[in-house]
């Protein structure tokens, strides 16, 4: 077992490269977790696997508490309804209840996602909703949007897990703050990607983007906008830089 200091290392760590490597906000992650920590630890959900879900699911428009009350019943069905489960999704008898039943949870909840998106049946799970009436409509679409990126909900699992053992990322953040140009452009890209999985806005991302290609071409061919943009730049990590230090030096107090 981790000590204090070692635990909040770890969470803090696998936050943040959570957080840097996606769109996802550290406050929603926050959000989501507290609301399913009770229900993770009877279920065997580890505190990085906890932290993977609620990233994953921000990264994917889900709203905190949705998610994690679609999640908390899902849980809750691997023990009750896992027979309907599995008879829904072809997956032979006795496999979910046996990884729930020795701490492999998570493999289970991703089994199925993997399933449905495999199989193509995206209303598997619509039993297990079925009784919530309208709400019930709406944790489904949590299930069937973690279906469709299965694969991104796996990539954030390794992430928080790696970070998560290693409880270094937190401390290198604090030591180099990761405040320059090429981090920024890096977070921008993320929101890029973020708005790509949604089909309906794809169109209009198209569009605005083939307008910032245009101005971009423009900006770069003049070595006075460049050298205006840079000053800029300068100026708003110099502030950033400022408001912490200020902002650490009122704390101590």
């Amino acid at each position: 077992k981790m000590g204090v200091d070692r635990s909040m290392l770890a969470v803090g760590s696998a936050m943040f490269q959570l957080s840097a490597t996606s769109t996802a906000t550290s406050g929603n992650i926050v959000e989501f977790t507290k609301r399913l920590t009770g229900m993770a630890r009877t279920a065997g959900i580890t505190t990085d696997q906890l932290l993977a879900i609620g990233s994953a699911a921000d990264a994917m428009y889900l709203m905190p508490e949705v998610a994690s009350t679609a999640f908390s019943k899902l849980i809750n069905s691997l023990q009750k309804n896992h027979n309907l489960i599995e008879k829904a999704l072809e997956i032979e008898p006795g496999t979910i209840n046996n990884l729930y039943s020795t701490g492999r949870t998570m493999d289970a909840l991703v089994l199925i996602f993997e399933k449905m998106r495999e199989k193509g049946n995206m209303n598997a799970l619509q039993d297990v909703f079925k009784p919530l009436g309208s709400e019930g409509a709406r944790l489904t679409n949590v299930m069937v949007t973690m279906a469709q990126n299965v694969d991104m909900l796996k990539s954030h699992l390794e992430v928080s897990k790696k970070a998560f053992a290693e409880a270094t990322a937190v401390t290198q953040e604090y030591n180099i703050q990761q405040e320059t140009a090429a981090a920024l452009m890096e977070r921008a890209s993320n929101i890029w990607t973020k708005a790509f999985i949604n089909p309906d806005g794809v169109d209009m991302v198209k569009a605005f983007a083939q307008e910032w290609y245009n101005l971009s071409l423009r900006m770069t061919q003049s070595e006075t906008t460049m050298e205006s943009v840079k000053t800029s730049l300068g100026m708003i990590i110099t502030t950033r830089s400022e408001e912490r230090r200020v902002g650490k030096e009122w704390r101590s107090r």
